[in-house]
């Protein structure tokens, strides 16, 4: 199934079983990388839900000790191929992505 919007197409797949295990695969890798820094790192959104089409986008929050670290959590995060868009909500809720290899 296909939803579009605007020009850009957005492809909903069925659930992958494999989606929890990429998860933890890159939860480790964050939690490498951010030592004692992250109190929670959670798998969110519709790859979390089990049985649930998606679109194939591992959604992952990231609650931190410190935010005015931000910084440096961006900086140790870009290590492991992150990408840091910066918007009005940084005092409050960063927004990071890795991009297709």
């Amino acid at each position: 199934m296909k939803v579009e919007v605007m020009d850009n197409k957005i492809e909903i797949i069925p659930y992958d079983k494999n989606w929890e295990s990429e998860f933890l695969t890159v939860h480790k890798e964050i939690l490498k990388v951010l030592n004692d820094s992250s109190i929670r790192i959670e798998h969110n959104g519709s790859t979390s839900v089990p049985r649930l089409s998606a679109k194939l986008i591992i959604d992952i929050q990231i609650s931190v000790t410190n935010f005015d670290k931000l910084k440096s959590y961006v900086q140790n995060l870009k290590k492991i191929g992150y990408t840091y868009i910066p918007h009005q909500d940084d005092v409050f809720s960063a927004f990071l992505h890795k991009p297709k290899e």
